[in-house]
């Protein structure tokens, strides 16, 4: 797994196995993460583009019902 682009508390891409997957940050007085595996078109727009990026997270942020069954658990190590 490595980190493709980052803004702490916000949104993180991943690389994992040749894909990309937007974790997002969510809630209000809970927060949770939405882990989206994106897909190859979703992945072609956000990759270069930072714009489109934070639009795809404001996507997901805004609608969390719409995401979550594409929601995926993922490993992440504590050790680098």
């Amino acid at each position: 797994m490595k980190i493709v682009s980052q803004e702490p508390w916000n949104y993180t891409l991943y690389e994992i196995d040749g894909s990309l997957v937007l974790s997002v940050l969510c809630g209000s007085v809970g927060l949770f993460e939405l882990n989206i595996p994106l897909t190859e078109s979703e992945s072609d727009n956000v990759k270069d583009d930072t714009d489109a990026l934070k639009s795809m997270v404001n996507e997901i942020r805004n609608k969390p019902d719409f995401y979550s069954a594409r929601s995926i658990k993922i490993e992440k190590s504590l050790n680098p």
